[in-house]
């Protein structure tokens, strides 16, 4: 397509939708003009009918007629109706009144459902002078209706005022449209005007006017066409030849063009251009083979570094990566190159929070931290800034390390000293607190034999034997819960499960002010699992709830609340279990969620702990073939949904 086609198509693409835009522009200002003139000509009308009513009222009482049968007729207000009905033999073009009111005397004044819409917006707006609409009447014909108030004024009371004072012709004929008082609503005045008639006239004033845009545009293509030929087109014609040659390969072909303006001064620079062309294509020839080569030995050499090395631009995208690098990801490296780190390596739509590549181009130096992929694979990562020849940054160097294993068996020693401890520390309180324990329960015992079975003394006894088995009761549970002995899948009640363990972590709550509310439907399965590792997560989550509960400041110290419930629902074809631990708590912000199981990271301050609970929890739940599912709203809530199949898949005791 030549150039001269594509600036008129240009031109016309962009004349186009203008044209259209001041079409409708001038649709609309033509369809307002014929409104606005309309609505002036029903008001010039509207002020003739009604100077001529009150003139003709006038006339009528000045006379001394008396209001009779024959004469009641000549009353204005009876002799617009069938004025209106002759109206149209004398308008050609559809134009229609009457005087129309909602409770009329005479059928024929009685107000269509559009006209008494029109009545109903007078009396819900009395200072308005008059209403313009656009209506649909019964058959489907559009008008244009322009209604005005008819109010009663002093010289109408005496035939629609109290019907006892009407003239007797009056009463004679009429039941109706009594009782109204001076300033009353009776009706409107209602001229429809054809949208038809309105939409022939903005029609052809919009004709014209497009017609004197269309002839104006078409002269401005037309001058632009010659103009385009004549200085541009036919000037640039010799440029075919040295732009081929160029394009081929042969930089001595010259450029015949004389004159001294910019088409001139382009050619000029084109035969500067063939001789720079044809010294940097020698150099360049050679600077590329000795990169080519320079690049082999560079790939075979962190192809064989076996931890992954990515090389990163300011702008997040992956310029260059090693062999372990690209299998770390499990795509091709043409697929990898040229990604934004963020989406290939934590599948994230933003740049992560605290970003360590931001960072280590801030400061300049080497920056490390802990990271975890899509994969639930943990990271060390060190970064490097690099930069260019001139001492500009290139972007950032970054090579990792998996140190997954490395963690568990970090997390995992940790846990065993520290459960370890607690069942040295349970042993010596189940030695100190069980002998004496059990002394003051059979002590307690034997009071109670001796005395009477209602008496006060009695209930303090059966008080004592209470709370001593509650001790009791919670001893066994901490003793059970920081066993180390092997431990084999049972079935476990989830309630039984919930109620041994709140009691070692109940007191705390009432003493924090917080209310509990638990539902736990009686129906819930049985699941099959570890028992003690299922009250290892159950008691972590309730000591996050905790601790969110206290970091919020509450104005209502009963909306302190934790609410436990008990689900069951199918999933993949099997029964599942679902337990809610739901706190209005101080909650997680939204852009820590994705990384709140992440080991050793947590939003507590460093003495409630090293964030290592919800991460061994994940991994417990996941073990049993469950998925724990966190969602919160900062200052509001926090929800974790802990959901366990009721048979878990085979794996390892532990």
């Amino acid at each position: 397509m030549k150039l001269s086609t594509k600036l008129l198509l240009a031109i016309a693409g962009l004349s186009v939708p203008a044209f259209g835009i001041v079409a409708i522009l001038e649709y609309q200002q033509a369809k307002n003009d014929v409104a606005l003139r309309l609505r002036d000509e029903a008001r010039t009308m509207h002020a003739l009918l009604m100077a001529t009513r009150e003139v003709y009222h006038d006339q009528f009482r000045a006379s001394g007629l008396p209001v009779t049968e024959q004469t009641l007729g000549f009353l204005p207000a009876h002799a617009l109706g069938r004025i209106s009905g002759s109206f149209h033999e004398w308008e050609t073009r559809g134009l229609t009144f009457n005087q129309v009111s909602d409770r009329p005397r005479n059928p024929e004044n009685m107000a269509d459902p559009a006209e008494s819409e029109a009545i109903g917006y007078f009396r819900e707006h009395p200072e308005a002078e008059d209403r313009l609409a656009s209506i649909t009447d019964a058959s489907g014909e559009q008008f244009l209706h322009y209604a005005r108030p008819i109010r009663v004024d002093n010289s109408c009371l005496e035939c629609h005022g109290q019907e006892a004072k009407a003239p007797p012709a009056v009463r004679a004929r009429y039941d109706e449209g009594y009782n109204y008082r001076s300033g009353d609503l009776h009706g409107i005045l209602s001229i429809k005007l054809p949208a038809a008639m309105i939409e022939a006239q903005v029609s052809g004033q919009l004709e014209k006017s497009l017609i004197a845009h269309l002839a104006g545009l078409a002269l401005i293509c037309l001058g632009l066409h010659w103009l385009l030929r004549k200085l541009i087109i036919q000037r640039l014609k010799p440029l075919d030849k040295t732009v081929a040659a160029i394009a081929a390969g042969d930089g001595r072909v010259p450029v015949p063009l004389a004159g001294s303006d910019e088409i001139a001064s382009v050619f000029r620079a084109l035969e500067a251009m063939q001789a720079a062309i044809a010294a940097r294509e020698k150099l360049l020839r050679q600077s590329k083979e000795r990169f080519r080569q320079l690049s082999t030995r560079f790939q075979v050499l962190f192809d064989a570094i076996p931890n992954p090395l990515r090389l990163i631009s300011p702008e997040f995208r992956i310029l260059w990566a090693n062999r372990a690098a690209v299998s770390a990801t499990g795509l091709d490296i043409s697929e990898l190159t040229g990604r934004l780190c963020y989406q290939v390596i934590q599948g994230r739509s933003r740049p992560c929070e605290g970003c360590q590549m931001v960072k280590c181009l801030a400061s300049g130096g080497t920056e490390t931290s802990l990271v975890q992929d899509r994969q639930d694979r943990t990271w060390r990562i060190q970064s490097t800034p690099v930069g260019d020849e001139v001492g500009g940054e290139v972007g950032v160097i970054e090579w990792g390390q998996d140190i997954t294993e490395e963690l568990k068996l970090e997390t995992e020693s940790r846990r065993t000293a520290q459960l370890a401890s607690l069942g040295e520390l349970a042993a010596g309180i189940a030695h100190e607190i069980d002998n004496p324990l059990t002394g003051i329960v059979n002590h307690a015992r034997l009071l109670s034999s001796g005395l009477d079975q209602e008496g006060r003394e009695r209930e303090i006894v059966r008080c004592i034997i209470k709370e001593s088995e509650r001790i009791a009761v919670i001893v066994r549970n901490l003793l059970s819960f920081a066993g180390q002995r092997k431990e084999s899948p049972a079935t476990v009640c989830l309630q039984e499960l919930l109620t041994e363990t709140l009691a070692l972590v109940e007191a705390h709550l009432r003493r924090d002010g917080i209310h509990l509310t638990v539902d736990m439907p009686p129906s819930l399965p049985h699941i099959t699992a570890f028992k003690q590792q299922l009250q290892q997560v159950v008691l972590n989550l309730l000591s996050n709830a905790r601790d969110a509960l206290n970091q919020k400041k509450f104005t209502d110290p009963m909306e302190k609340i934790l609410e436990i419930r008990g689900e069951w629902f199918g999933s993949d074809g099997r029964p599942w279990v679902r337990l809610v631990f739901h706190d209005r708590g101080a909650g997680i912000p939204e852009d820590l969620l994705d990384r709140v199981l992440i080991p050793f990271f947590t939003t507590k301050p460093p003495e409630l702990g090293p964030g290592l609970g919800l991460s061994i929890s994940h991994g417990i739940i996941r073990e049993h073939g469950g998925r724990l599912r966190i969602e919160s709203v900062e200052g509001a809530f926090t929800e974790v949904r802990m959901e366990l199949p009721v048979t878990p898949p085979e794996r390892e005791h532990p």
